[in-house]
């Protein structure tokens, strides 16, 4: 199993059971962790809640965002399920419901799309697509990179009504 991004978060029932559903195995001294402590996750599939100060920018800071922390969590490079992706062009999607029926649907250029059962088993999966990035995973769930410290922060873009902090949070200039 090969994840290809390490995040944190808080650390919390629903976040810890989302990351060991993938396959992450803990890897966490119960010493270590507080009421506060934040879930690192690492490429190598291993988690664990630790109550440290980051400094540096080797994982993604999805703290406030559990979405982008489940998006991000999730990519893979040996299987698709529970992953995003994006439509390069129009993409046909046939799949057969419970009960027999054939449903047919239509993703579009540029739409994000989820790997869920569904397509995992669909009979027709017709266009071009790929995995989403990390960087369009961020886009997509509300975040963008910090252009004032190259990556090294994260804040909430000015679309849709969020608001981001006018200085980069973590340099001082």
């Amino acid at each position: 199993m090969s994840f290809k991004y390490s995040a944190f978060i808080e650390n919390t029932q629903e976040v810890r059971e989302w990351v060991k559903n993938l396959g992450y195995k803990n890897y966490g001294n119960p010493f270590q962790t507080t009421d506060d402590s934040l879930l690192f996750t690492t490429i190598d599939g291993k988690y664990v809640p630790y109550n440290v100060t980051i400094r540096d920018n080797s994982w993604i800071d999805c703290r406030g965002n559990l979405e982008l922390f489940k998006a991000i969590t999730a990519v893979r490079d040996d299987e698709n399920i529970k992953q995003w992706f994006i439509c390069d062009t129009d993409v046909n999607l046939g799949y057969s419901d419970i009960d027999g029926n054939f449903l047919h649907s239509k993703i579009y250029k540029g739409d994000i799309f989820f790997w869920d059962i569904h397509i995992e088993h669909a009979g027709v999966l017709d266009g071009d697509f790929h995995k989403a990035t990390k960087e369009e995973l961020i886009m997509h769930f509300g975040k963008k990179q910090c252009p004032q410290c190259d990556d090294a922060c994260f804040y909430h873009c000015t679309e849709n009504g969020h608001v981001y902090p006018p200085k980069c949070v973590t340099k001082n200039d």
